[in-house]
């Protein structure tokens, strides 16, 4: 609703200028063009629906971008109220969700054809004031201007209606008008722009923390070490869990054990021919499961415990269990688990490790056991 003036001071006072537009609009003349007279009937039934509170024939008599604000807003809301328990700490979601007009919403599911006809009904239903004072007085309508797809109806008071034509015919833009003007809906609207403000700055933090007691930011640890060439692998190697460790520390015995038999059977001018031919220099070479991580690192059958280095998006889980699921951007999943001391650890890679480094030792040690 564009305004000249100051605009109607309630929707009953709307009513009343109604009352008497229509025949006023035709007495100017709109009596002479069907389309002017399409235009004072649809402002006629659109504002005697809003004042009978017929939510569906409101809906139904409004402009498509009309309709579209308030689909709009359903959506930002329910986006901005499932949001609040990540944004959030527990004593202060309640609040937030009444902020953000939960009990506006309870029942609506989005895009289904009365979401729009519902919502109306809690945002407008009562919301008139005393219109006695007569506010509508030399409010009549004077005109209406109709430039290809639109039409604006003009009052006497200065006051201008907009209309758009639509396949349906005459549609008000009044709707949307109101719901401009309306604080409270300008209210929500600010506190679904705090809640997407507020999950902004989480999902920065959670994409610079470095922090290894939370999972977010062991796995930006994870993925900063993995994205380095050559990958940075005594991060990786801090970073890995306690069944990766422990198949380090299975190949480390298992080669350990074959290589006594390639001793036992070679001098020691034969032992480095004797170890390449049983695939176990990697392993004579090191004295560590770390030293023999980082050397395997430095190969190209290296295999990263991380399969993304997608920035993190979400967790999958409660970290309090000590095991969650990182949801990455890229719609990856990585598990993640934590130790006794609170450090967080990537999840899965024992079987990368028990490939590349357990197997091979184990066949060396059976093949080299063989009568």
């Amino acid at each position: 609703m564009r305004y000249a003036t100051a605009p109607v001071r309630s929707l009953w006072a709307l009513m009343a200028l109604i009352a008497s537009c229509c025949s006023a609009a035709l007495a100017a003349g709109c009596e002479d063009d069907p389309e002017q007279q399409r235009v004072v009937a649809t402002f006629q039934d659109t504002t005697s629906a809003l004042a009978s509170e017929d939510w569906a024939r409101l809906w139904e008599l409004s402009a498509p971008e009309a309709r579209a604000t308030v689909t709009r807003l359903t959506h930002d809301l329910q986006a901005a109220l499932l949001l609040v328990d990540s944004v959030y700490p527990p004593e202060a979601r309640d609040e937030a969700r009444r902020a953000l007009g939960a009990e506006l919403l309870e029942g609506v599911e989005l895009d289904a054809p009365d979401a729009g006809p519902k919502l109306l009904s809690r945002l407008l239903s009562g919301s008139t004031v005393d219109a006695r004072d007569g506010a509508t007085d030399g409010r009549n309508a004077s005109s209406v201007t109709i430039d290809g797809q639109h039409a604006v109806l003009h009052t006497s008071a200065g006051e201008e209606y907009a209309f758009v034509q639509t396949e349906e015919g005459w549609r008000s833009q009044l709707l949307g008008d109101l719901l401009g003007d309306d604080m409270r809906v300008a209210m929500l609207r600010e506190s679904a722009a705090a809640v997407r403000a507020a999950e902004d700055a989480r999902q920065s933090a959670w994409k610079a923390s470095r922090d290894p007691h939370t999972p977010q930011g062991a796995y930006n640890l994870a993925r900063a070490a993995a994205s380095e060439v050559p990958p940075d692998a005594k991060t990786l190697y801090a970073l890995l869990d306690a069944p990766a460790r422990q198949a380090l520390s299975k190949a480390m015995e298992t080669a350990r054990s074959a290589q006594k038999l390639v001793q036992r059977r070679t001098t020691r001018r034969q032992r480095k021919a004797g170890y390449e031919e049983q695939g176990l220099t990697i392993y004579v070479d090191v004295d560590s499961d770390r030293a023999l991580y980082l050397a395997w690192a430095a190969t190209p059958g290296f295999v990263s415990p991380l399969t993304t280095t997608s920035p993190p998006k979400s967790l999958d889980g409660d970290p309090s269990g000590g095991e969650v699921t990182i949801l990455t951007e890229g719609g990856e999943r990585v598990p993640m688990v934590a130790d006794p001391q609170g450090f967080w650890h990537l999840a899965g890679a024992a079987t990368g490790i028990e490939t590349a480094l357990v197997a091979p030792a184990s066949r060396a040690y059976e093949a080299l056991s063989a009568p």
